[in-house]
This record gives C-alpha cells, structure tokens and sequence, in this order.
C-alpha cells in the first residue's frame, strides 16, 4: 500500500507519479481509482511522427481527461513478443528487490 495523500497537499498543480511494480503472482491495480489505458496496438501514420511530442501530449491529455490514474503498459517479464529489450535477468531482478526467484 502507498500512501499518496500527502503528496497533494502540497501540490498546486498537477503532479506526476511513476511506479514500476514487480510481483510474483501478476499486475498490480489501484483499488479506489478507476485506471484508464493508454491505446496500445493502433496503426499511426507515419507523417505524425513529425509531430510526435504534440501527438504524445494529445493522446495523454485524452487519457487523463477520463481519470487521474493511467496505466501505460503491463507485461509478463518472464517473456514477451515482440520485446523492446530482453527480459531482466534474475541478477537484475534481484538487484531491484525481487525475493522470490
């Protein structure tokens, strides 16, 4: 549990909080706050990618247009296709503070 009430208390604007989540049995979910989805899996034309920043922000402000809470993008680490990276290794994982390999 992450107690993240305080935090906005001091905020006078909007604010940003990214948290990587590693787990044994699966996806981590917010329980008091409906997560939107950033659209994964769509064909962009590929001229937009002169506009990339105005594009990214647009489709980032629709998000949050529906909640206050996004999630981008969840995985299996164990494997994936196609994968932007290898999987962490089990050092890497144990370094990030995974006990149970």
């Amino acid at each position: 549990m992450l107690p993240l009430q305080l935090g906005k208390l001091n905020a006078d604007t909007a604010q940003d909080a990214l948290f990587l989540m590693l787990t044994k049995t699966g996806r981590v979910e917010v329980i008091n706050y409906h997560a939107s989805r950033f659209p994964t899996n769509v064909k962009i034309p590929i001229f937009v990618e002169q506009f990339s920043d105005q594009f990214f922000e647009a489709v980032t402000n629709k998000v949050f247009q529906r909640t206050n809470i996004a999630l981008e993008y969840a995985w299996d680490m164990a494997w994936c296709d196609p994968c932007a990276s290898d999987p962490l290794s089990n050092a890497q994982l144990a370094e990030l503070g995974v006990t149970w390999l």
